[in-house]
């Protein structure tokens, strides 16, 4: 049983991990890319990148539920013993940081124009209160 749950830990931190430097990888290459909404391609670029962020992210949220509730298993099952969860769900919560400023540069962006500038507020407003893509 310990090494059904610890593996259940470790997959589903690899999971969170891998989903996490994805996600960093493509914020980054859309930063170095572009500093500002300035044509059509950008935007369209910023649009994938929403997607693509929203998607990694309710897969990163399910991975990290999973290791909360196999937390909460191995705590019930295993007695008194320290649970694998807790320092993974730290860690989870840490690396998460990062991430969300990589965000937030990717969010506040300037935009050439108004019609631009729009539509990127409304994509953006999109990605901080939804859970899926509706552009």
């Amino acid at each position: 049983m310990d090494f059904l749950i610890f593996a259940g830990f470790l997959s589903l931190g690899g999971l969170y991990f891998i989903v996490l430097n994805q996600t960093k990888n493509r914020l980054n290459l859309f930063l170095n890319n572009y500093s500002e909404i300035s044509d059509r391609q950008a935007l369209n670029a910023y649009k994938a990148l929403v997607r693509y962020c929203m998607y990694h992210a309710l897969v990163g949220i399910g991975a990290a539920l999973g290791v909360f509730i196999l937390s909460a298993f191995s705590i019930i099952t295993l007695g008194s013993r320290v649970s694998f969860g807790f320092p993974l769900m730290i860690w989870i919560a840490y690396s998460g940081k990062n991430s969300s400023n990589l965000e937030k540069k990717a969010q506040s962006l300037p935009c050439a124009n108004r019609q631009f500038e729009s539509q990127y507020q409304r994509i953006t407003e999109a990605w901080k209160k939804k859970a899926l893509p509706d552009f």
